[in-house]
């Protein structure tokens, strides 16, 4: 897949498009325009907990989901008081993803259930 560069300089005039960006800088706009990262959320925090995300949520280290609990509660408080935290306290969107190499391995799982097994006969 081959990506497109921006072009060092625009005018004023010149509009910006979509496709000018890549999906790492739509991702973090996103990420930044949202105000996730002012009430100290991560990523993975807003994930919608369907089957797969619950599962992975139960396998996650008892200090990283009280951690989540944390910042959770910390958010819903700043909101309900109309706050954001301080910009050193800003979570950044390179931060690592907690919860993904766990959500995959659940995927990886539940696939490798769907796949029949083609060398066991049952008798």
């Amino acid at each position: 897949m081959e990506t497109t560069k921006r072009p060092a300089m625009r005018n004023k005039d010149q509009v910006i498009t979509l496709s000018d960006y890549t999906w790492l800088e739509r991702s973090k706009a996103r990420f930044t325009s949202g105000g996730q990262n002012q009430l100290g959320l991560k990523k993975d925090d807003l994930l919608y907990e369907g089957e797969n995300a619950r599962e992975a949520l139960k396998r996650l280290p008892r200090s990283t989901l009280e951690e989540r609990h944390l910042r959770v509660c910390r958010a819903v408080n700043l909101l309900l008081k109309k706050q954001v935290l301080a910009p050193e306290q800003w979570t950044r969107y390179s931060e690592d993803p907690y919860l993904q190499p766990y959500l995959e391995e659940v995927q990886r799982e539940k696939s490798a259930k769907r796949k029949p097994n083609l060398f066991c006969v049952e008798k």
